[in-house]
């Protein structure tokens, strides 16, 4: 069943018909709230309905009925939108992350001039910033020091292969991806 508004003659209008892909419920201290994800045809995107809420009397409601061809269509978006860029994303961020024998240029800090590079011998948690961490550095000439992790950038960061994450985004399939959906994007 699609999106049904009451009127105050009591006739019902549906919209979206064979287009809404999920339904759930944001729950608060004294109230809920319902809403819905719906795939939007002129504008080829999905979209976040408010349907109902405990608050006062509702009109509306919705109750899931996509079609498959909706299903796909959402999911295209989905992948494209939001999907490869938040991958691309974790996989940046992941290739930036210094381990032991990495090699690193020294970007700011005291102790260590702007601009030295050095190998990691030593990674370790940091005791005085909880999270954090501190790293062994060996210079070229054998000398050895410790410095906050945030001081250092690794060098030599490979590019990300957008052919390895779009094989990672066809993991993310419409059943498994909406229900993260509407929590990061909507």
């Amino acid at each position: 069943m699609p999106i049904a508004y009451t009127k105050e003659d009591g006739t019902v209008e549906l919209t979206y018909v064979g287009a809404v892909l999920e339904d759930w419920e944001e729950n608060y201290y004294h109230d809920s709230d319902g809403y819905v994800i719906v795939w939007d045809e002129a504008e080829g995107k999905c979209k976040k309905i408010y349907t109902w809420t405990t608050r006062g009397h509702s009109v509306v409601n919705g109750w899931v009925d996509a079609t498959p061809e909706v299903k796909e269509k959402a999911a295209a978006w989905m992948k494209k939108t939001i999907l490869i860029p938040m991958i691309t994303k974790a996989m940046e961020a992941e290739a930036k992350v210094i381990r032991v024998r990495d090699e690193v240029v020294v970007v700011k800090g005291r102790k260590i001039p702007h601009g030295t590079h050095a190998d990691v011998f030593w990674k370790g948690p940091d005791k005085f910033k909880g999270g954090k961490y501190v790293l062994g550095l060996r210079f070229f000439d054998g000398t050895k020091v410790f410095t906050a992790e945030d001081n250092c950038e690794k060098v030599n960061v490979n590019p990300i292969d957008p052919e390895v994450v779009e094989a990672k985004a066809e993991n993310g399939k419409y059943n498994f991806f909406l229900p993260f959906v509407k929590l990061l994007v909507f």
